[in-house]
């Protein structure tokens, strides 16, 4: 009787489904974290700013600070010299900097562009000095480029053999792209302009890198 028992309770007693329905089933898990999109656009944001943060860093040490001791050398001895402050006083005052006629052969521009920056112009005279030499200047100055005409009389201020400046006969000048002044002008304007834009990449580039902490 007692056998009978047991075999009617172990017919009756509840089976459990759970384990029943594991049997040959394979659980699923989450998606790894590197398939969330998501953290995928974050982190390709994140390298590409790394990697347009180191090179910018490397153009402006190459190409601005590395060479800027040498042009702020180079203005300092260019302005330490009295007669070098315009071409009139290039004319009346002894020192390193000279004055020579030239006769305008000709003017003309160019510009260069890309699809990422707007377009730049270059303006030029192409000059005939006192002693027939020809020579080729960039005016830093645009209203003065345009106030000049082909067969223009004008003087130009010598430092060595650089042409710093061109003066009209109206006596209005501009300075040339082999000023010391206007290069290094120009040496802390891009240093200035890159410096700003380091300073975005490497803010995003943290930014990125916090973000891709915080997601799972």
């Amino acid at each position: 009787m007692s056998r009978l028992t047991r075999l009617l309770g172990n017919f009756g007693a509840p089976t459990d489904v759970n384990n029943d329905m594991s049997v040959g089933t394979t659980p699923q898990s989450d998606p790894p974290a590197n398939q969330n999109p998501l953290r995928r656009a974050i982190l390709f944001l994140f390298l590409s700013d790394c990697l347009f943060a180191a090179f910018g860093l490397v153009v402006l040490i190459a190409f601005f600070l590395l060479p800027y001791h040498a042009i702020k050398a180079h203005a300092g001895a260019f302005d330490a010299a009295a007669n070098c402050v315009s071409v009139n006083a290039s004319e009346k005052l002894p020192g390193p900097c000279s004055v020579e006629g030239a006769n305008v052969i000709q003017r003309y521009y160019h510009s260069s562009s890309s699809r990422k920056t707007r377009s730049r112009y270059y303006y030029y005279l192409r000059l005939r000095g006192g002693y027939g030499d020809p020579h080729t200047v960039e005016l830093k100055n645009v209203d003065t480029w345009w106030r000049t005409h082909d067969g223009d009389a004008v003087t130009m201020q010598r430092w060595g053999d650089a042409i710093t400046a061109v003066q009209l006969p109206s006596g209005e000048s501009s300075p040339t792209a082999q000023n010391p002044d206007w290069q290094l002008r120009n040496e802390l304007s891009g240093t200035r302009t890159l410096s700003i834009l380091e300073m975005v990449l490497i803010v995003f580039a943290a930014l990125s890198g916090t973000a891709l902490r915080i997601l799972p």
